[in-house]
Order: C-alpha cells, then sequence, then structure tokens
C-alpha cells in the first residue's frame, strides 16, 4: 500500500517509438506494464534469466500497445514509498509477518494535449552468451543510440545465476526520433 507518491519528472508531448513491456495487470481503468525483471528480454533469445536489477513498472489507461504507440502521452516519472508485509518463520517455525517502508519508482502515462512530439522514447537492448570453454560460438549483441541528446529514465539487466548469459535494456528519451545501430554478433 502506497504511503505517499510524488511527482518527480514529467515530459509533455511523448512519441513511443515501440512499446515492448509486459502486461503485469489490468485494472479498471488502467493497465499495469512491466519493464525488466525475471527472464525479460527484448529479443527472441532464452538468454535470459532469474537474477535481475531494475525492474519498473508504466500505469497506462487501458488500450492496446499499438495505440500506445500511435498517439502523444503525458510521461510522469513518479516515486512512491509502499509498506511491503514479509512473512517469515522463526527457529520455532512460526510466522512473523513484518513490515518494510521502500522506495520505488514508476512511470504514469496520461492523455496528452500536445499536437506535434516534444520527446521520442524507444527501448534498446542487448544479450550475451558465453561458452564454459570460452571456444564456440559466443554472442555479443547490443543496440547503441546514435542520438547526440538523448537520456536514459530507465534501466533493466538479468542474468543466469552463473552469469554466462544475460540480457539488458534502457529506454532514451531525446528530442527527435530515435536513432539506433545494431553492434556485435547476433
Amino acid at each position: 500500500m502506497a504511503i505517499k507518491r510524488e511527482e518527480k519528472e514529467k515530459w509533455e508531448g511523448v512519441k513511443f517509438e515501440n512499446f515492448p513491456f509486459l502486461k503485469e495487470k489490468e485494472c479498471k481503468s488502467s493497465i499495469i506494464w512491466v519493464f525488466g525483471g525475471k527472464e525479460y528480454s527484448l529479443f527472441d533469445t532464452s538468454w535470459c534469466g532469474n537474477v535481475y536489477t531494475g525492474r519498473t513498472r508504466f500505469i497506462t489507461p487501458k488500450i492496446s500497445k499499438r495505440e500506445i504507440i500511435s498517439r502523444l502521452w503525458d510521461l510522469t516519472l513518479m516515486r512512491e514509498k509502499v509498506t511491503q508485509r514479509v512473512k517469515i518463520r522463526d527457529d520455532n517455525n512460526n510466522v512473523i509477518v513484518k513490515c518494510n517502508i521502500t522506495e520505488r519508482n514508476y512511470f504514469k502515462v496520461e492523455e496528452s494535449t500536445s499536437k506535434i512530439p516534444a520527446h521520442y522514447v524507444r527501448v534498446v537492448g542487448g544479450y550475451f552468451k558465453y561458452t564454459l570453454s570460452g571456444r564456440g560460438r559466443d554472442r555479443n549483441f547490443h543496440q547503441i543510440v546514435q542520438n547526440e541528446d538523448y537520456a536514459v529514465i530507465a534501466e533493466t539487466s538479468n542474468t543466469c545465476h552463473s552469469g554466462r548469459y544475460g540480457s539488458s535494456a534502457s529506454i532514451a528519451l531525446a528530442p527527435s526520433p530515435i536513432e539506433v545501430e545494431d553492434e556485435g554478433i547476433e
């Protein structure tokens, strides 16, 4: 449950160039999408793992991904303080419920009154895979943003427990359409 919410930053007239997020939950009037987390990848590879950092939520009106890409939006970075209930067992096998207070960021996506895009958002990423012996079919592929004036507003990465393979992704925001170059071995 949220204790406190505050607006950190807002961008008006945002055009999403892609929207590769996973649907987490459909609510009465909105959808919660997830960027990052366990086994999240932008690519059709099995090289993504369970050890992850940087899981971020996007809350949008209740519409499809196609509609999100076709319209302009106001994108707001929000910070919320929430209580999390954690159940643990003591030495006598009794269940103890502890409440932890944590802070997390999420993005709120709302209809924009702008008629022309002021910002562009694109998700870019990469993946890697190494062989055990160091010989064979190693992979190391990533996308590079070519724009000079862009900012990364969120990042995620994940790996398997051994660290032999994994994937990463970033959300880039720029004042002009985002150009991406592929680099590495696919």
